[in-house]
């Protein structure tokens, strides 16, 4: 077919909603000469095209969903045989590691966060590795003012196991200058759980000197210091 014929037979196509592809295959000249010919014409995908093209993107998606779900189930493979069976030095090094991040390090035992399972964590950490007993922790919840003081208090007692009349009062940040887009991502705030002793001598101070020096110990074998 001569060129005169073949363009407009791709201005046809073109004019038909076709794609590039599709065409190209039809008239067999080169996506240069192709771009050439119809760089003037308009296009409006036709269902044929559409369809095509909406196939082509759910492929992908579907193509990339293998990938990641191959992806982390080798990923649970592997830290599965990393981790391997937990013992109790596994749990105490998860805690010192939590504390070290976290703790307060002068005054008295106290853990800070807003991520429930890192409170949680601590809580377990502190009972099974030192022997302490649920009324041996208080709480007070930081808010702001844009979060729910009740709804607060009862979502870190059940993330705590702790009862409300173990929590201090609420402390809500009324900064004029805490910025705006800071706004609802804290939904629950922050909770700080205090250690107290009981009276007894190994949950006090001497506790506290135990797990810095701890720590201190993890950093100079790990060579952190």
């Amino acid at each position: 077919m001569a060129k005169p014929l073949l363009r407009k037979r791709a201005i046809e196509l073109r004019d038909g909603g076709f794609s590039y592809s599709y065409i190209q295959n039809q008239v067999n000249v080169s996506k240069s000469t192709l771009s050439l010919w119809l760089r003037d014409v308009s296009y409006t995908p036709n269902t044929e095209t559409i369809n095509k093209i909406k196939r082509v993107r759910a492929n992908l998606v579907d193509g990339r969903k293998k990938i990641k779900q191959v992806s982390e189930e080798e990923a649970l493979n592997l830290a599965t045989k990393d981790i391997g069976k937990m013992s109790g030095r596994d749990l105490l090094m998860i805690g010192l590691g939590i504390y070290m991040g976290e703790g307060s390090k002068t005054v008295c035992l106290r853990l800070v966060n807003s991520d429930p399972t890192i409170i949680k964590t601590g809580i377990i950490w502190f009972k099974k590795t030192y022997g302490l007993t649920n009324k041996n922790f208080v709480v007070r919840v930081h808010l702001y003012p844009d979060c729910d003081i009740e709804l607060s208090k009862k979502y870190w007692s059940k993330w705590t196991g702790l009862p409300l009349t173990q929590f201090h009062p609420v402390h809500v940040d009324k900064r004029l200058n805490k910025k705006i887009r800071n706004n609802r991502k804290l939904l629950f705030g922050t909770a700080h759980v205090t250690i107290r002793s009981g009276n007894r001598r190994e949950f006090g101070m001497l506790l506290m000197r135990r797990i810095l020096n701890s720590i201190d110990i993890v950093k100079n074998q790990a060579g952190l210091v």
